[in-house]
């Protein structure tokens, strides 16, 4: 008995759709007329229409299936399922495994072993961090004593570190290399900050804010450097260089020499062998027309200071012209002159001529 499903090429169970289908593409292609003179496309178009009418009879195809070969059982989706043994065994095969229990001392152990891997995680970046911080820090030093500033500077730079040791030297020593040696007193202030965030003490805090307010006066921001020499002031009181830059700044930067002739006082009295505090106020007296006054704060000065001799001459001078003794000046103006102060040479020829 042919297999009919097998004659149209379509699955056992297929539908009347399926099958009719099946027919139609089938007896096209093995129809007589279309093959000529060919017994096998004769003898195969007979089948299918055979295998048509049988599956499309009521009740045939029923009684079709019950002779048709029966499907093949689905496979076994593991070899284990085969297996009779495991079979028999199955429910001990699934049996959850015994949880691990680990003993006291095997969890101190895992405990200490986990702390010392999280200490050397974190301790080995801290370590570098120092060891960079001291070993620029040194080499800074180094070039510092070998004169070489702007080597120097850039090795502070590196030696800046967020956990490092040297933090605070690193800044005051940049700090003096900037605006003392380089006189790069714009380049000082981002060191002076670092120096303030560092700082641990009043006195370190006020040596940076007197550095601060010094870079901003030769940056001409008075009001600003005000501030800066009032906060050194405020961390370290009777600071008698404080007072000194406050009287620059009144006098020299603002003109107001009644607050410069205060803060030069002032000084003064922390300390009375501060000889450029005398030229200072000397001016002050002598712009405020105490010229008599001027006179004696410049004697001070020339008999304390050894440095800027020519100007203290040249001052108390244009000073004595005016008291009771202004032939006294032209004595002063000459020895300006000597001393190489140009405005000592301008006075003597304008006053003594």
């Amino acid at each position: 008995m042919a297999d009919h499903y097998q004659v149209l090429g379509v699955q056992y169970g297929a539908t009347q759709v399926q099958i009719k289908a099946a027919y139609r593409r089938l007896a096209l292609k093995y129809h007589p007329d279309k093959n000529p003179g060919n017994p096998d496309a004769e003898e195969r178009f007979k089948q299918v229409v055979e295998a048509y009418q049988v599956l499309t009879s009521t009740g045939a195809t029923f009684t079709y299936e019950q002779f048709s070969p029966p499907k093949p059982p689905p496979s076994s989706s593991s070899p284990r399922d085969r297996d009779p043994y495991f079979k028999r065994n199955k429910a001990r095969a699934r049996k959850p495994p015994e949880p691990v229990v680990f003993s006291r001392r095997t969890k101190i152990m895992v405990s200490l072993f986990m702390v010392l891997l999280i200490g050397l995680v974190i301790c080995i970046p801290l370590s570098m961090q120092v060891y960079a911080s001291i070993y620029y820090y040194n080499e800074a030093k180094e070039l510092y004593a070998e004169k070489k500033w702007f080597a120097a500077l850039k090795q502070l730079d590196f030696a800046y570190r967020s956990v490092g040791v040297r933090n605070l030297e690193t800044a005051r020593m940049a700090t003096v290399l900037s605006s003392e040696k380089l006189k790069f007193f714009n380049g000082s202030l981002p060191h002076i900050s670092k120096g303030l965030r560092y700082s641990e003490t009043a006195a370190d805090s006020a040596f940076f804010y007197l550095k601060k307010g010094i870079a901003l006066k030769n940056s001409s921001k008075f009001d600003e450097a005000d501030s800066a020499f009032y906060n050194a002031l405020m961390k370290q009181p009777n600071w008698d260089s404080a007072y000194y830059y406050l009287g620059e700044v009144s006098t020299f930067g603002k003109q107001d020499y009644e607050s410069g002739l205060r803060h030069f006082s002032h000084a003064l009295e922390i300390n009375p062998d501060y000889s450029d505090c005398f030229m200072g106020r000397g001016y002050c007296h002598y712009q405020l027309k105490n010229f008599d006054i001027a006179v004696l704060d410049f004697n001070s000065f020339l008999k304390y200071s050894s440095k800027d001799r020519g100007t203290g001459f040249y001052l108390r001078g244009m000073a004595l012209l005016e008291t009771e003794y202004p032939q006294l000046a032209c004595r002063d103006f000459l020895e300006a002159e000597k001393l190489g102060s140009k405005g000592g040479k301008d006075a003597w020829l304008k006053f003594c001529q």
